[in-house]
């Protein structure tokens, strides 16, 4: 008798969880939906930060800060951009290096992207 009810506890404890579970996963989504929508929402304009990625030297691969100093109008997200480097630890000269015409994509190097879409490398 006293394992059935161990048994039975066990199981509302499981069930229990498994619906917490769920809940926290549909909030999750919810959340990340949320996200999209404002990154979609947010437009490139001079002065915007974003990341850029580098390509090349120690680092290449790794996002950096940028400045936008220029979009080019009529063209899906391309625009000159400063990008601040880190110094004795990206090995540079000058604290500030000029991309002209970069275009977005969140993986590749040599490319622009939203902070928020930062997915590893940074």
């Amino acid at each position: 008798m006293m394992m059935q009810r161990i048994e039975q506890i066990a199981q509302e404890a499981i069930a229990a969880i498994e619906v917490a579970v769920q809940r926290l996963i549909q909030a999750l989504n919810a959340e990340r939906e949320g996200l999209r929508d404002l990154l979609q929402m947010q437009q490139l304009t001079e002065s915007s930060m974003v990341h850029y990625r580098l390509t090349e030297g120690r680092w290449a691969g790794q996002c950096r800060a940028a400045i936008v100093t220029r979009v080019y109008r009529g063209h899906d997200k391309v625009a000159s951009m400063q990008i601040i480097l880190d110094g004795q630890t990206d090995e540079a000269e000058q604290p500030l290096r000029w991309a002209n015409s970069v275009s977005y994509d969140r993986q590749e190097r040599g490319k622009w992207h939203w902070p928020l879409e930062c997915g590893g490398g940074s």
